[in-house]
This record gives C-alpha cells, sequence and structure tokens, in this order.
C-alpha cells in the first residue's frame, strides 16, 4: 500500500465520521458555555484561588467554585484521600 491510498482511505473514513466530530463538537460547545456561564454569574475571579487554611471554612474560592457547580448541574463529590480533598465531577 502506498502513501496515495493510505490518504485516501484516510480521507474516506474522516468523510464518513464527520457527523459524529460535529456532534461531539456541539456536546463540547454547550458544556463549556454552560460552565463558563456559571463561572461569570458566580463571579470567580483571581482571588478565588488565593491560599486558605486548609480547613474550609470561610473559604471564599471553594463557596464559589461549588456554586458554578450547582449553577452548571453538575454533581460534586468530594472526599478525602490519604488527606487530599479529591473533587469528581460527572452528569
Amino acid at each position: 500500500m502506498n502513501r496515495d491510498e493510505i490518504k485516501r482511505i484516510v480521507d474516506d473514513c474522516e468523510k464518513k465520521c464527520v457527523e459524529q466530530f460535529q456532534l461531539i463538537d456541539d456536546i463540547n460547545f454547550y458544556y463549556s458555555e454552560k460552565v463558563l456561564n456559571a463561572m461569570q454569574e458566580s463571579g470567580l475571579s483571581e482571588s478565588s484561588f488565593s491560599s486558605t487554611t486548609g480547613y474550609g471554612y470561610n473559604d471564599i474560592g471553594r463557596d464559589t467554585i461549588e456554586n458554578i457547580y450547582k449553577k452548571s448541574r453538575f454533581k460534586l463529590i468530594t472526599k478525602k484521600s490519604r488527606g487530599l480533598a479529591v473533587i469528581t465531577t460527572y452528569l
């Protein structure tokens, strides 16, 4: 198989997948826009990422991030794993 044949096969495969790729792009855009809007509405800023005591009390950044998850309707699960907070998201 020479280079031209391989290129033709790849091009044919890409043409067959165009609709699926477009669907993936549309879904990605939808959720990206949803999260970005939630970030703007929640007032996410540089100060949201400033250092804290680590105890989570009066942590403006944490409260802001949790508000973003709430507004974008993502499920937020936090659990302790060897002393570190692990955050998992799913739709």
